[in-house]
């Protein structure tokens, strides 16, 4: 894994240095920081490629930004007590990860059904709101967002998944 981590590094910086406007290669950059756990890092990198212009539209470089951004205020609740009100800092940052994975469900929205790549990422934005709505003890918004989930049809693990969590939330509400 670390040299896998290691030469993809390598890939993207190379790519940033042929041209620092790269969009993707700062999503590149993003991701790889994401997944060593510098959460601080990937934010400022997600950043830096939703502020490019004249990125290319089908790279969706700023729907990726958006998501990988959501991804990392997700990230810094965990340890959040789950129910538990958002209040204070946990609901600034939820706020934010709603507000990034918004900004995806709205470009699969604004006709991006055509493209599989927004299908799956707007699934993945309706379930992490899910989570996100269930970590702050937000039942109704959290079995709105898992039911839109489904409606996009989800893989069978992930399916299972959103119907557990559902499921729980159903329980919960009896």
């Amino acid at each position: 894994r670390e040299a896998h981590l290691a030469a993809a590094q390598g890939h993207v910086e190379q790519a940033l240095k042929i041209n620092p406007n790269y969009g993707r290669g700062h999503i590149g950059r993003a991701n790889l920081l994401y997944d060593q756990g510098d959460l601080y890092g990937a934010l400022q990198a997600y950043a830096t490629a939703a502020a490019l212009t004249q990125q290319p539209p089908d790279a969706l470089v700023g729907v990726k930004a958006d998501m990988g951004s959501g991804n990392v205020n997700l990230a810094q609740l965990i340890g959040h007590p789950i129910g538990e009100p958002c209040v204070d800092e946990t609901r600034r940052l939820a706020d934010q990860g709603l507000r990034h994975y918004g900004a995806v469900v709205a470009a699969f929205e604004a006709g991006g059904d055509i493209d599989p790549r927004l299908h799956e990422m707007a699934l993945a934005a309706h379930y992490s709101r899910g989570k996100l709505h269930v970590l702050c003890g937000e039942e109704e918004a959290a079995a709105a967002e898992l039911r839109a989930a489904l409606a996009l049809a989800p893989a069978p693990p992930l399916e299972t998944e959103i119907r557990a969590l559902l499921a729980t939330l159903d329980r919960e509400e009896s």
